[in-house]
Parts: structure tokens; sequence; C-alpha cells
């Protein structure tokens, strides 16, 4: 684990990052405190898919490249993950293997939490662990609605997403 120095460049950073922006100082410092901070190079692998999925990463700064391989062993890119963003969610929610190899891509600084640690700063944290949830939970519907997005520009037959709320407004307005 990292140690409250290590941290003390790197706050206003990660200040900025979404799932800590509403922390207090006191619950940011225990966040912290049960965080393991990796400074990685270009290539190095950060996981890969297959791998137990027992952590949450946050990206301070860098850029991570996120993969996987089909069946058939075709790599597909499945994009970048650039600083600021949460990755590995599964890790903390569910008993899952990685469904993807994370590579770094440049030199990066990271977080890693453990599904243990989190799960120990929300019981002892409430309020800060609920804080944390619901930007988690936020991060993840956005990361759904954004692949929603993209599905339906790859199917020209999908409703556009503009259309869904007037659509719905017009069922529910009918009598």
């Amino acid at each position: 684990m990292a140690v409250a120095a290590d941290f003390a460049p790197l706050m206003p950073l990660i200040r900025k990052i979404l799932i800590f922006s509403y922390f207090t100082e006191g619950e940011l410092n225990r966040m912290l405190g049960l965080c393991d901070l990796l400074r990685l190079q270009a290539g190095e692998k950060l996981f890969v898919q297959g791998d137990d999925s027992l952590a949450v990463y946050v990206l301070i700064q860098g850029q991570v490249d996120l993969s996987f391989r089909k069946a058939s062993g075709t790599r597909v890119s499945v994009g970048a993950g650039s600083a600021g963003e949460v990755f590995g969610e599964a890790g903390v929610f569910m008993t899952v293997k990685r469904s993807a190899d994370a590579l770094v891509a440049v030199e990066s600084t990271l977080l890693r939490i453990t599904r243990r640690n989190m799960m120990a700063f929300i019981k002892q944290h409430p309020v800060g662990g609920n804080k944390l949830l619901m930007l988690m939970i936020y991060g993840l519907l956005s990361k759904l609605r954004e692949a929603n997005q993209m599905l339906s520009l790859e199917n020209p037959g999908a409703i556009a997403v503009d259309s869904i709320d007037p659509l719905f407004q017009d069922f529910m307005n009918e009598t």
C-alpha cells in the first residue's frame, strides 16, 4: 500500500477523478490508504483476459488499452482508458474472470482497489462508501449507455437513441 507522501504530488489529479470528487478530505485519505499505487511502463500488462478479477483500477495519468480475444483468436480493441477512468469494476461486484486484456500504452499511474479493501471502506465509512458506490454505478450506467449507442449505430435498423424519450412519452400519454 502507498503512504500519504506517495499521493501528495498526485492529489490535484486524484481530486478531479469523478469517483473521488465528492469525498471529504478525510474520506479521500481513508480510501487512498486502502489503495495500491501502481506506476507502470508502456508495454506492461495490467491484467490479462481470463485472470481472476479481484480489483478495480483508477487511471490517474497515462493510457491503458483494453482489448479481448474472440474464440477465433481475433483480437478486438475495446478502447483506451485515459486519465480519470475507472475500469475492471466487475472485479468488485462479481466473482468473474477478466473479460479483456489491459496493456499500458504509455507510462501510467493507477490506483488498484481490491474488493476486500473496497468492502472494508464501505462498511467502516458508510457515507463515503455510498458516495463511492453511487459514482461507480453512474460510471457503469454511462458505459452501458455508450455501448448501447454504439450498437444502435452499428445496426442501421435500430431506433435512434434520441427517439426513445418522445416514443415513451407518446406511449404514456395515449388513452
